[in-house]
């Protein structure tokens, strides 16, 4: 392992903007790194479907062993991720502290790059793999949701905060809603009475709708509220976000009608106009540990020195897409620190430990 090129390959991917639906750069990166090697990329047309400026770079790896394996990490980080500068320290790389790093999920594609040319430069015998760098996983699992024509037999997919040895096999449904509530306006000061307020509705229903940890298996929460114009008019319409998420789908679905059902007779009953929508983000997966994808993963973490461990995942990952796609995957851990704030860091033998056990799978 190349440990002085996977840190320089790292820092100049975290140094390049992309925030969702912005990944260019990184991009063109990742294209330009692949041709030097004598690589053919392709680029598919993920962004045109998104609204992104990329679509999604895939490139193939012919093998002698048996199998095919996908191997998958997002290019797009959340905001603030523009003009990042990163700082290598003495066991780590850290965020100036005005951007975030980007290791979520920079650190998978430097990874998977530096193994790329390490199996070209030595010869290294491996399975098939495929390797996709996706785009706007952050806003959606966009990117991997619009990846046409895709096939293996399983998946790893290097994007969890978790630490190095541990492997992400079950992750939740999610659903998000939002609800409309339509009252009167009215002058507030002349003619309260004329009016409905739509932020008092909004209240009574906010109060009886479920929300935190609702079981062992799910979850609910209201992100956002909106709504009025001035104080000096009776609000005429709030629109109230939230989500629910389980790794059980009948619950998930049984809570949200609940909460449709709330939303419509509280507001019906206080002489407002309900409009409540939904849509599925992903889906739910979990994947039994005597599968070969998750066999084949404990044999490599054990062979780089860590004792594996296999958790479920409370949010989502482009691995959720790929299961629905038919692709047996997991996620394994990476062991970025502090993800989605100014603070967050990558430590080197973290990122060296994930390549070593990467290298190990694909060797089988």
């Amino acid at each position: 392992m190349n440990k002085e090129r996977l840190i320089e390959t790292f820092v100049e991917l975290c140094k390049r903007d992309s925030e969702s639906g912005n990944e260019r750069e990184v991009a063109d990166y990742i294209l330009d790194y692949l041709k030097k090697i004598d690589l053919n990329p392709s680029e598919d047309n993920a962004g045109k479907k998104t609204g992104g400026n990329t679509g999604n770079i895939i490139i193939k790896i012919p093998g002698s062993l048996p199998g095919k394996i996908l191997l998958s990490a997002h290019m797009d980080t959340v905001v603030p991720g523009k003009n990042v500068k990163p700082i290598v320290e003495m066991d780590r790389i850290t965020s100036s502290g005005d951007t975030v790093l980007g290791a979520d999920d920079k650190a998978g594609v430097a990874i998977l790059l530096e193994i790329i040319k390490q199996i070209k430069e030595e010869n290294i015998q491996t399975s098939e793999i495929l390797v996709v760098f996706s785009v706007s996983e952050e806003t959606g699992l966009l990117g991997a949701k619009n990846v046409d024509n895709i096939t293996a037999d399983y998946a790893y997919i290097l994007d969890s905060s978790s630490k190095p040895g541990i492997i992400i096999n079950e992750a939740p449904v999610h659903y998000t809603y939002e609800g409309k509530i339509k009252g009167k306006s009215s002058h507030a000061g002349i003619a309260p009475e004329k009016g409905i307020n739509a932020i008092k509705i909004a209240g009574e229903v906010i109060t009886k709708l479920p929300g935190g940890r609702i079981d062992f298996d799910t979850t609910a929460n209201i992100g956002l509220i909106s709504g009025g114009s001035a104080t000096n008019i009776v609000p005429e319409e709030v629109i109230i976000k939230g989500e629910i998420r389980s790794y059980n789908k009948e619950k998930a679905e049984k809570l949200l009608n609940e909460t449709k059902n709330i939303f419509i007779t509280i507001t019906e009953k206080n002489l407002g106009v309900p409009d409540f929508s939904f849509s599925k983000e992903y889906d739910n997966f979990k994947i039994n540990e005597e599968e070969h994808v998750i066999q084949l993963a404990k044999k490599a973490i054990e062979k780089s020195g860590l004792v594996p461990k296999v958790e479920s995942a409370g949010g989502g990952s482009d691995g959720n897409v790929y299961n629905q796609k038919g692709i047996p995957s997991v996620i394994l851990g990476m062991g970025y620190e502090n993800i989605h704030t100014k603070n967050e860091f990558m430590k080197k033998d973290d990122l060296f430990k994930v390549m070593e056990i990467v290298l190990n799978i694909v060797r089988g």
